[in-house]
């Protein structure tokens, strides 16, 4: 976007179906950063309002940069990213709209049935959010609909059979139990094994406690704390998934699967995938456990939905956002819809 852009330039929303923002389950953390709601933006499109979901928190683009607090906040898109934007926006006194252009809310976290079968329209396992430590608990409890749903633990994250592993092994859940089945299986890797669920408990904690932003530091000692566990963070920052399992395990692809065989949740690629992504992630699994939402996802994303309305907020389905207006600034100053805008 050019610095000398006219007094009202207009940012076209993406093409693709802007309410079907991944809704990505347990990667709950893929942004590191937090912010407070002093400085949360007044529009979020529906990616950003998806990163601030995925973060714990609502976060403008370094694109847009900060948008300043005004009395009208707005979401283009009604996946989990925008609803839970639109209800912290709402919550905070601001009136609040979100457009969805599909006939109900939800986007990707949605159900519809076939007969007497309710399905699933995509895999929505994540990380409990019960836990202080998840990234989720904070933002759905500001939110208020941590409660709103019910949610069934998994049990074990997943067993792998076949391949380099060989006979099944089951992963459980828990730092502790994971490291013994490892150990059981695997006990020539012992160091590996120790180095890797280590880094990754000390990433997915520390991130956790740090994505309650400024309120992670009234206890200054937690904090700190937090901040103390990035270490590993910060040594491996630019490596892949695949970087840091060769280094712990060098060419022992059967443990690699072993811890691993969830990567389709992910990416498909250990070359190209972040380690630090992936360790966030799997240590949430780890750490709190897998959660399913009884009923499907599309209970949360109704919940979320009630959450804006009864703020005072709205939210109108079969309507499209066309285009996102900015001031002189780059900031989102309006948001044009179906021919019509309004002011931010």
């Amino acid at each position: 976007m050019p610095d000398n852009r006219s007094r009202h330039s207009s940012m076209p929303l993406p093409s693709g179906n802007q309410s079907s923002c991944t809704a990505t389950s347990g990667l709950t953390a893929a942004i590191l950063g937090t912010a407070a709601m002093g400085s949360m933006p007044s529009l979020l499109t529906g990616a950003q309002a998806n990163l601030a979901y995925l973060s714990g928190a609502a976060l403008p683009s370094p694109a847009l940069g900060p948008i300043g607090l005004g009395p009208v906040g707005g979401t283009p898109g009604s996946g989990l990213g925008g609803l839970t934007a639109a209800a912290l926006l709402a919550r905070a006194g601001r009136r609040t709209l979100v457009l969805e252009r599909s006939n109900s809310v939800g986007g990707a976290a949605s159900t519809y049935k076939a007969g007497d079968l309710v399905i699933e329209a995509a895999l929505h396992e994540t990380s409990d959010p019960h836990d202080p430590c998840d990234p989720k608990h904070d933002v759905l409890a500001r939110a208020g609909v941590l409660d709103a749903v019910e949610w069934v633990p998994t049990g074990g994250l997943y067993e792998v059979r076949g391949g380099p592993v060989g006979a099944p092994f089951g992963l459980p859940e828990g730092f502790a139990a994971a490291r013994a089945a490892l150990l059981a299986r695997f006990p020539a890797a012992g160091a590996g094994i120790a180095t890797i669920l280590g880094d990754a408990e000390r990433i997915a904690t520390g991130l956790g406690v740090l994505s309650r932003g400024r309120a992670a530091f009234r206890d200054p000692r937690e904090g700190a704390a937090a901040l103390i566990k990035l270490g590993p963070l910060v040594r491996d920052w630019r490596r892949s998934l695949s970087e840091v399992f060769s280094r712990a395990f060098g060419d022992n692809e059967a443990i690699k699967c072993a811890l691993a065989a969830n990567l389709a949740y992910y990416h498909d690629d250990p070359d190209t995938l972040w380690w630090v992504f992936f360790a966030l992630a799997q240590g949430g699994y780890l750490g709190s456990g897998g959660r399913f939402i009884r009923g499907g996802s599309q209970r949360l994303s109704s919940a979320l939905a009630r959450a804006v309305k009864t703020a005072g907020g709205d939210v109108q389905v079969r309507r499209r956002g066309t285009a996102i207006r900015l001031d002189r600034n780059g900031r989102a100053s309006r948001m044009a819809k179906c021919g019509l805008q309004f002011h931010i």
